[in-house]
């Protein structure tokens, strides 16, 4: 699903995605995005619930990815 900057659904009212299916702005180029790691769906998860009560807080996360070696 393609959502704006505040993870919101645009052709549907009060609709909003998180993680592996949700594609969105990146802040920094305005490429559509998609990140497909727990760590960003935990973050997105926390900004839906703060635009779902109306705080309009934009997606500005830097994708990242780490492991454990050894």
């Amino acid at each position: 699903l393609v959502v704006d900057q505040y993870l919101k659904f645009p052709e549907k009212e009060g609709v909003f995605a998180a993680g592996d299916l949700a594609r969105y702005p990146y802040f920094l180029t305005g490429e559509t995005i998609r990140v497909e790691h727990y760590g960003m769906a935990m973050y997105q998860g926390a900004l839906v619930a703060k635009n779902f009560m109306g705080k309009n807080v934009p997606h500005t996360s830097v994708p990242f990815f780490w492991t454990v070696l050894f």
